[in-house]
């Protein structure tokens, strides 16, 4: 059975555009921020996941494969999602945080950092969420602003993060990570921004649980691969649920 199949079994699903605010960080207005938010509304409680996208300052955004077809992954297995554009991508407002002299990010975006805050809190009030069963997944910026969020609330309530792309090439991010809690960290064979071994170093210096994860014959956005990394994504969190 394919996952869309496999979406089928699950009573009244919802996906819904919706908007929420996000928070105000260094003097900058708080922006609204744009997402979509999958359930499956049974009169059950379901875990949630909080799909952070790849680097905005280069095209990153929620509708990107990636992002797609792990929000399906998780639909098909009863796990509410939510994906959403950071500040100043798409409809959400505000501006991203630059780095001058460079199409990236300012290291770690504080602001963007603050905005998974946002979508936590706004994924756990949502009809359907478990808040006590929460967890994040980033690519490759977006795993950045995971590690980063996670360092300045090291006491949050999530069962898991998920880093896909970390870009361990980029700089030193030996101060990420450090968070004992379940962690799986999903490169490409080919990827240039996470090369496997510069990931096997990093992760090295990490406490467990942590997994890496390499996946042959593809690069940073695992073109073809990205129902594969999905299943990854989903078989890791399943059991932490």
């Amino acid at each position: 059975m394919s996952i869309s199949e496999d979406i089928q079994r699950y009573r009244d699903p919802l996906s819904r555009h919706v908007t929420f605010g996000g928070r105000a960080v260094g003097g900058a207005e708080a922006p609204t921020l744009e997402g979509v938010f999958q359930c499956v509304l049974d009169g059950t409680l379901h875990p949630g996941v909080v799909l952070c996208h790849a680097n905005p300052a280069s095209g990153g955004n929620m509708d990107m494969k990636v992002m797609l077809a792990i929000e399906e992954a998780l639909a098909s297995a009863g796990i509410a999602s939510l994906r959403y554009n950071s500040r100043g991508v798409g409809l959400s407002t505000g501006a991203v945080s630059p780095t001058p002299g460079k199409v990236m990010v300012a290291p770690e975006g504080e602001a963007e950092a603050a905005d998974v805050g946002a979508a936590l809190d706004f994924l756990e009030r949502q009809e359907g969420v478990d808040g006590n069963r929460l967890a994040v997944v980033g690519h490759s910026f977006g795993a950045r602003i995971v590690l980063a969020y996670i360092v300045r609330h090291p006491d949050t309530h999530l069962r898991a993060a998920v880093c896909i792309g970390l870009p361990v090439a980029w700089r030193d991010l030996s101060y990420l990570g450090q968070w004992p809690h379940p962690k799986l960290f999903v490169t490409g064979e080919h990827d240039d921004f996470c090369p496997p071994d510069k990931l096997a170093a990093f992760t090295a210096g990490l406490p467990p649980p942590k997994t890496n994860l390499t996946l042959r014959g593809t690069g940073h956005f695992f073109e073809g691969r990205e129902g594969d990394l999905a299943g990854a994504v989903l078989a890791f969190l399943q059991p932490i649920f």
